[in-house]
């Protein structure tokens, strides 16, 4: 049975389409490129449509890699298609924490059909705004 996976970072243009190209060339010289359909996301609509970052690029040519593929925004339908959603998120702006989670967990830990904004400034926005918003008389 075909495994479906999708590498999501913030905007698809730099971590997510470098660890797409990592992963399909293990894939591939593992010869089960028939077992996986790979793609990458971004959490945010910013490069959707737009090619990899020239730097990721870089990085792949120096190793071998090419990257072709092109910026899209993860969605609940992707969530539901897809069988692994490897995020590559920073917490804390330095350092990127991996995670995996399945397609019956929301990127919370808790069981649910949604998804998550994960970077630290999109959460601080949303909190900022629910809270001006119990403010309001």
């Amino acid at each position: 049975m075909t495994k479906r996976l999708s590498f999501v970072c913030l905007g698809n243009i730099c971590r997510s389409p470098l660890a797409e190209g990592i992963f399909r060339r293990l894939v591939d010289e593992a010869g089960l490129s028939a077992d996986f359909e790979i793609e990458s996301a971004g959490i945010g609509p910013w490069h959707v449509g737009e090619a990899p970052d020239p730097r990721s690029r870089q990085v792949a040519r120096a190793h071998g890699l090419t990257l072709d593929s092109i910026a899209q925004q993860i969605t609940a339908r992707d969530m539901a298609r897809l069988d692994l959603v490897l995020t590559e998120r920073r917490a804390d702006g330095h350092e990127a924490h991996p995670r995996i989670i399945d397609r019956n967990e929301s990127l919370t830990g808790r069981r649910e059909p949604h998804l998550e904004l994960l970077h630290p400034a999109v959460r601080e926005r949303q909190r900022h705004h629910r809270r001006s918003r119990r403010l309001k008389p």
